[in-house]
């Protein structure tokens, strides 16, 4: 049955109550997700050991550790409490084996900055991100090694390095690796370090918590409006689930907020459970904890490009099939 498990993410973005982007397709899902599964089909539902938006401090206007939640400008207290543990089961098991987040990643991420050409070439395609605020190698270096900049898709041996997520200098779609099942993690993940709606400048652009966007579950019975959603194709029995989250605009009361989404060009997505993978498989590499911190990578897809700004929004629905 794990190897039928299958995907696949459609994404569309709306401007002035018109569609502006439409991008559709098979997704990958890793080896991890089997890992996830075998655990679910035991009856384990929650781990112990993973990253969750249950340890930061969200309202409308804090926000301690990135997290976001579908269709809101921060996580807060609404939809959340139906992902939470199950205190029946045992006290400090937070953590998910099923998917509950996906992270949007630009595919660029920089340790550091040195050769001049390559520095010029990024200023001039990403002013939307203040590149004039990095006035030298030394600007834009500035930050990357914080200890909040924790995540990212750039390793050396066992260790994750810290990196910068900036804009891409071309347009043009990723190409996926050889062996896709076995990716960890979103290169160029959304970060910030802000805690409020006032947009970052200078050296803490790019840098940070990921801004992992929650998928909203408002009820403990799930609804045919809920976004996490099981469904079928053939009306006879449920054979998929479909998460769906929002990039809401930032127009009528929202306008002039911050939201660290936009300003960047998108082209890879992650689905993520909040869970860390056993502690003792591990790849040539290092250890799989050290490359997904935040939890396991369910799932993953090479996306068209497309940009977010503040009077668009884009609604993704990642779909599993078993």
């Amino acid at each position: 049955m794990l190897n039928n498990i299958k995907g696949e993410v459609e994404i569309t973005g709306i401007r002035n109550g018109k569609i502006i982007y439409y991008d559709k397709g098979e997704n990958t899902v890793t080896t991890w997700a089997k890992h996830s599964v075998i655990h679910l089909l035991t009856g384990k539902i929650f781990s112990n050991s993973g990253e969750s938006f249950l340890d930061g401090v969200h309202s409308d206007t804090e926000n301690s550790d990135g997290a976001l939640i579908s269709g809101k400008q921060f996580l807060n207290s609404s939809g959340i409490e139906y992902w939470a543990n199950d205190a029946s089961i045992d006290t400090g098991f937070n953590y998910t084996f099923f998917p509950t987040k996906i992270i949007l990643g630009t595919g660029t991420e920089f340790e550091e900055v040195t050769d001049s050409t390559e520095y010029s070439a990024l200023k001039e395609n990403n002013p939307t991100l203040k590149f004039d605020d990095w006035t030298t190698f030394s600007d834009f270096n500035t930050n990357i090694n914080d200890v909040k900049n924790n995540f990212s898709n750039t390793y050396s041996e066992a260790s994750m390095l810290n990196t910068r997520t900036v804009n891409s200098i071309t347009t043009t779609s990723l190409t996926a690796p050889q062996n896709p099942e076995l990716e960890t993690s979103v290169k160029g993940v959304i970060k910030t370090l802000q805690t409020d709606n006032t947009a970052p400048t200078g050296s803490l652009i790019g840098v940070g918590k990921p801004c992992f966007v929650y998928v909203g579950r408002e009820n403990a019975v799930l609804t045919d409006t809920s976004e996490a959603l099981p469904t079928s194709d053939n009306n006879e029995y449920n054979n998929k689930i479909t998460f769906t989250v929002v990039l809401p605009d930032q127009t009528g009361d929202n306008s002039g907020k911050y939201y660290p989404y936009n300003g960047y060009t998108i082209k890879e997505a992650g689905l993520f459970a909040d869970a860390l993978v056993n502690p003792n498989v591990e790849l040539p590499a290092g250890d799989l904890n050290i490359k997904m911190p935040y939890g396991l990578l369910f799932a993953k897809r090479y996306i068209t490009p497309f940009t977010k700004t503040a009077d668009s929004s884009f609604t993704i629905r990642w779909t599993i099939y078993i």
